[in-house]
C-alpha cells in the first residue's frame, strides 16, 4: 500500500526530532507539510523541482523557496530511514544563487536622534538592541535577573514559567552574554529600575502592559516571544520625530528595529580584538556562515581605502579626445 504524505506528515511530528524543535518552526514546518500535502498526494510523488516552482508561482522569493526547501528535507530523510521511500529526492538538488543583500546599518547620528526623542522603555530597547546586538524578542523579555551589574554584563538565556515570568526560550536556545555598557547601565540603574512596580522584573514593558499579560496568562508562544505586539507602529514613529532633527542627508529611510541590531554586529565585526568565533558567539548565530556575511559586506572604510588607489586619486585623469 502506498503511504500517502498526510500519513508520513502525522508519523513524523511525533518523533523527537520534530518535538525538539522551537515552537515557531514546528508550527511553520506544520503548515509547510499540509501544503506538500496537498501538492503531493503520495509520499513517492515528491519532486523537489516542482516543488520549487511551485514556491516560485505562488510568489514566493527564492530566499524564501530556499529556506522552505531546507524546512522539507529533514521529512523525507526520516522516510528514507523508516524505509517508506528508497532514496533522497533532494540528492543533487541545487539551491537558488541570491544575491547577497546589503546589510543596513544607522549612523552614529542617527542613533542619536533616535534617543533623543523616545522615552526611558524605548531608550532602553534601542540600546539593547545598537550595543548589545538583542532580537527584538530578546530586548522585550529582559528581566533584572538578566542582568550581572557587576561585571556589566546581560544574560540572554531561557525562562521559566513562574509568577514572575513567563516560558521563553531565545531563537536557537542559545545561552550567551552580551556586553552592558555604561549608556545602558545607567538608564537601568536610574531610570528604569526606581520606575518599576512591585512584582514586575520585565525591564522594557509598561506597567501597563506587563500587567496586562499577567491577566492573559497562560500566554501563546506568540505573545510570550513578543510581549509588546504594539511595537512597530511606535517604533516608525520614533523614526519621524527623529527625522526632525536629522539633516536632508542623514534622514533615516527604509530602515527597522532589526537594523539596530545589525548596526551592532556590523561594529562588533570591525573590531580587530573580536575574531569571528566571537562575534558568531555575542550575535548568538547559529551558523558561522551568517557571521561572516557581515565580514564580506563592503564597508566604508574599504571604500575609502580602494579610492586612493583609483585613477583620480593618483592625479592621472582619462585623456579626452
Amino acid at each position: 500500500m502506498r503511504p500517502s504524505t498526510e500519513e508520513l506528515v502525522s508519523e513524523y511530528m511525533q518523533t523527537a526530532e520534530s518535538m525538539d524543535l522551537v515552537e515557531s518552526t514546528r508550527e511553520q514546518k506544520v503548515r509547510l507539510f499540509e501544503e506538500i500535502g496537498r501538492l503531493f498526494r503520495y509520499v513517492d510523488e515528491f519532486d523537489v523541482n516542482k516543488y520549487q516552482l511551485y514556491l516560485l508561482e505562488t510568489g514566493r522569493k527564492k530566499v524564501s523557496v530556499n529556506s522552505y526547501v531546507k524546512m522539507t528535507r529533514p521529512l523525507y530523510r526520516w522516510a528514507v530511514r523508516q524505509g517508506w521511500i528508497a532514496g533522497d529526492p533532494f540528492e543533487g538538488v541545487r539551491k537558488f544563487r541570491v544575491p547577497l543583500e546589503r546589510i543596513h546599518v544607522y549612523k552614529p547620528c542617527q542613533i542619536e536622534a533616535l534617543l533623543a526623542v523616545s522615552n526611558d522603555i524605548w531608550q532602553a530597547r534601542i540600546l539593547a538592541a545598537v550595543t548589545a546586538g538583542m532580537r527584538r524578542s530578546e530586548c522585550l523579555n529582559l528581566t533584572l535577573d538578566d542582568v550581572n551589574f557587576e561585571a556589566c554584563e546581560i544574560a540572554i538565556q531561557p525562562k521559566r514559567d513562574t509568577a514572575e515570568t513567563w516560558e521563553y526560550l531565545p531563537k536557537n536556545k542559545k545561552y550567551r552574554i552580551v556586553p552592558l555598557v555604561p549608556a545602558l547601565y545607567n538608564l537601568i540603574v536610574s531610570k528604569i529600575i526606581p520606575s518599576l512596580p512591585a512584582g514586575q522584573q520585565y525591564l522594557t514593558l509598561s506597567e501597563k502592559r506587563h500587567w496586562a499579560l499577567q491577566r492573559q496568562r497562560p500566554l501563546s508562544y506568540r505573545k510570550r516571544n513578543n510581549p509588546d505586539e504594539n511595537f512597530t507602529k511606535p517604533f516608525k514613529r520614533i523614526i519621524e520625530r527623529a527625522n526632525t532633527l536629522l539633516t536632508a542627508i542623514d534622514r533615516i529611510n527604509n530602515r527597522t528595529f532589526h537594523d539596530l541590531r545589525r548596526t551592532c554586529i556590523t561594529f562588533w565585526t570591525q573590531n580587530r580584538d573580536l575574531s569571528p568565533q566571537e562575534v558568531r558567539e555575542l550575535a548568538g548565530h547559529a551558523d558561522i556562515k551568517t557571521t561572516m556575511e557581515y565580514y564580506a559586506a563592503v564597508r566604508t572604510d574599504v571604500c575609502r581605502r580602494a579610492q586612493l588607489t583609483s585613477i583620480g586619486a593618483t592625479g592621472l585623469e582619462p585623456a579626452t579626445s
